[in-house]
């Protein structure tokens, strides 16, 4: 999978991620374990379209907001949230807080996602 960086201020660089990386399939996980230790960020899970995949496939997807920026755990990226947003054409369902994380992984023994 591609994905992009960046390098300085808003300049990018394309970067590849590797299918087999131990990050694939563990975003809510990720995700959800960064919120519980960062008391500012939010949880979101949602969809997004994968635009480096044949078909632009939807993935249902958990990442953070932090302020304006949008922090990606299985790509361990950061993006000005616009970019991210434009570029993933996301789609939120719901919003975690710090104290919602911890409320919720306690009810429901997982990392989501949750209904």
């Amino acid at each position: 999978m591609k994905t992009f960086s960046r390098v300085h201020n808003n300049i990018f660089v394309l970067n590849e991620i590797n299918e087999s990386n131990s990050r694939v399939g563990k975003c809510y996980e990720l995700a959800g374990r960064y919120v519980s230790d960062h008391p500012d960020s939010v949880l979101i899970h949602g969809k997004l379209i994968n635009p480096f995949s044949k078909g632009m496939s939807e993935v249902e997807h958990a990442w953070v907001e932090e302020g304006d920026e949008i922090f990606d755990p299985v790509m361990d990226k950061r993006f000005p949230k616009h970019v991210y947003q434009s570029l993933f054409k996301v789609e939120e369902y719901n919003r975690y807080s710090y104290h919602d994380v911890h409320k919720m992984t306690s009810h429901n023994g997982h990392w989501g996602p949750w209904s």
